[in-house]
């Protein structure tokens, strides 16, 4: 098991940019790596199989917000796609 790792970014964006880091998660969970930096520390979230995901969404006062949460257990034994061989 790998050690435990952390990585927390905030900032204000344009919705440019905010789109663009969309993009990026997106892609990084179609392939199955999602690597999130800042300088030299890194931190690699490898999701796969079944997540959990909530969305919530508020409007309070003029704010709005929108979260998206993602989990997932990491899979240490990956089990084989292939058939196995059976002869007679």
């Amino acid at each position: 098991m790998k050690r435990n790792k952390s990585f927390t970014h905030k900032s204000l964006q344009d919705s440019k940019q905010v789109k663009k880091v969309l993009r990026a998660l997106l892609k990084g969970v179609e392939e199955g790596t999602l690597t999130f930096g800042q300088g030299e520390d890194e931190v690699q979230l490898t999701p796969e199989g079944v997540m959990q995901m909530k969305v919530s969404a508020s409007r309070d006062q003029g704010k709005q917000k929108m979260t998206l949460r993602l989990s997932w257990q990491e899979q240490e034994n990956k089990p084989t796609r292939k058939s196995p061989s059976i002869k007679s």
